[in-house]
């Protein structure tokens, strides 16, 4: 298993820490791994525990997402702070908690968000795939519930800002988890190159966070279908309407930010997250005008 001797993580037996943890809450079940929050001294912390019994291919995204995470400190990338091991290796990690929701519980709940904070929040975003690219690693499933609008439980509330999640799916210089001629992400936030079982690099992440940052503008999906075929054929920046005053301001520059991190061709979208954050931004100063 891999991941467990990066340097600034620590350590810990997994009987241990269950017995010292004084309250223990599950957060969500999925197929290979629960997510917990456990309350220790006071404080609590959100710990994936990988199941018993869980798949080879949920061991290796595990694995996948502790390679990826183990050396990143940014503010814009959940943090892992311990990994915990039992006598058949890595078991769980434990990550900080954070106070405030994910990008999809935000839209079910409110529905599309002001212009300006939209841009403010993408902006961090990228500024924290811009760090894993950096790092060699990209993420390759980057969709609502991936992408988390708070601060760690510690922080004050004007600290509040975009942060990206889950890097189960993570393609790294150690390799990308695949399950043979399978689609391996959600097909809705995929991008072409992923659907054809193209060359993947961060220009896949460009177009995960296009179709994340239209929804999040328009309070609706890019592609309200899960048809590849369709996905391939659908341009839904052809159908964005402009709102009413004042989230109007700098809309033609939004449009343009959008279009280019939707093309079809990678080769026409934003070549890196960071040009596509300094787009936002210039963007983002059109609307505060």
């Amino acid at each position: 298993m891999i991941g467990i001797g990066h340097e600034g993580i620590e350590r810990e037996d997994v009987a241990r820490e269950w017995s010292a943890a004084r309250k223990i809450r599950v957060l969500s079940r999925g197929a290979g791994a629960d997510v917990l929050e456990v309350e220790e001294g006071g404080r609590a912390s959100v710990v994936k525990v990988l199941r018993r019994g869980a798949s080879l291919v949920e061991r290796a995204r595990f694995a996948r997402e502790i390679d990826a995470l183990a050396s990143v400190r940014h503010a814009n990338v959940v943090r892992i702070d311990k990994v915990v091991t039992d006598a058949e290796g890595v078991r769980a990690i434990v990550m900080p908690r954070l106070v405030g929701s994910s990008l999809r519980t935000w839209l079910a709940t409110f529905g599309r968000m002001p212009a300006p904070f939209v841009l403010t929040v993408f902006s961090d975003v990228l500024d924290g795939l811009s760090e894993l690219h950096g790092r060699g690693v990209v993420h390759r499933d980057l969709k609502p519930s991936n992408l988390f609008i708070g601060r760690e439980d510690h922080e004050r509330p004007s600290d509040a800002r975009g942060i990206v999640l889950d890097l189960g799916l993570a393609s790294t210089a150690s390799g990308a988890v695949t399950t043979g001629s399978h689609l391996v992400g959600s097909v809705r936030y995929m991008s072409p190159e992923q659907l054809l079982a193209g060359g993947i690099d961060a220009r896949c992440d460009v177009w995960g966070t296009g179709v994340c940052l239209f929804e999040a503008l328009t309070g609706g999906p890019a592609f309200p279908t899960d048809d590849p075929l369709e996905i391939l054929r659908h341009d839904p920046v052809e159908r964005l309407v402009a709102p009413t005053s004042p989230d109007r301001r700098g809309w033609s520059a939004i449009a343009r930010v959008l279009a280019r991190a939707l093309a079809k061709r990678p080769r026409d979208r934003f070549a890196s997250a960071a040009a596509m954050r300094e787009a936002l931004l210039e963007a983002r100063g059109e609307v505060a005008r």
